[in-house]
């Protein structure tokens, strides 16, 4: 196995382990909660190492992440219109449907 190939079964050997026993320590963490002390605690190792790669591809995952949870939204909000033989959804309505699906 290559030294590269290596390191980064290390590294995510040590990233299940540090998982695992945050959901040991904290079990009333959601998944979503983990993933978000998670980008946490990467966007500041990367900021402590000065590695601006690094920084910027955790800040796209972050963006890329709520992009696919608006996308899921909407298409829930799309899909409750249909059901309801509605063509759209109103304006009320979709803001009472996002708040309820993002807890706000």
């Amino acid at each position: 196995m290559s030294e590269e190939k290596k390191d980064w079964a290390t590294e995510l050997g040590a990233l299940v382990d540090l998982t695992n026993d945050f959901q040991r320590r904290f079990p009333e963490l959601t998944q979503e909660k983990l993933t978000e002390k998670g980008g946490y605690i990467f966007s500041a190792q990367a900021l402590a190492e000065k590695n601006v790669k690094n920084w910027c591809e955790i800040q796209q995952l972050e963006l890329k992440r709520e992009e696919l949870a608006l996308r899921r939204a909407k298409l829930e909000l799309e899909t409750a219109g249909a059901r309801e033989g509605k063509a759209e959804v109103t304006e009320e309505e979709g803001e009472a449907k996002v708040k309820q699906i993002f807890g706000i």
